[in-house]
């Protein structure tokens, strides 16, 4: 999975390690790959959109993916988990969008209404 994958909207990756999974096999088969820090985005106003498998190389954890203003780690302003490639791929494409509704409201992106 790479970064150009998906549509970021105006974040930028300050973080990426999970180009080495492969989706043609199952996770199970590749739980060397599977740790805490997966992946890091950074957006305006103090967003970061960060992405996780919990716990570390284990067969029974889950991606999570944690999107946190200001560094406020306790209290994310979303929070999603998926246990395959395909949900995480969803449950990112939930994140982008929370964060860009999060940025409309904060003035922080404009809407192109055109």
């Amino acid at each position: 999975m790479k970064p150009s994958d998906f549509h970021w909207m105006n974040g930028s990756v300050t973080y990426w390690d999970l180009t080495d999974i492969d989706e043609t096999r199952p996770l199970s088969e590749q739980l060397d790959c599977l740790k805490e820090d997966l992946a890091q985005l950074q957006y305006p106003n103090g967003i970061a959109l960060d992405i996780g498998w919990y716990p570390s190389f284990d067969r029974d954890g889950e991606f999570v993916l944690l999107l946190i203003r200001n560094e406020a780690w306790e209290t994310p302003v979303f929070r999603g988990t998926a246990k395959d490639l395909p949900m995480l791929k969803e449950q990112i494409s939930m994140a982008v969008g929370k964060i860009t509704q999060t940025l409309v409201l904060d003035g922080g992106l404009k809407r192109d209404d055109g």
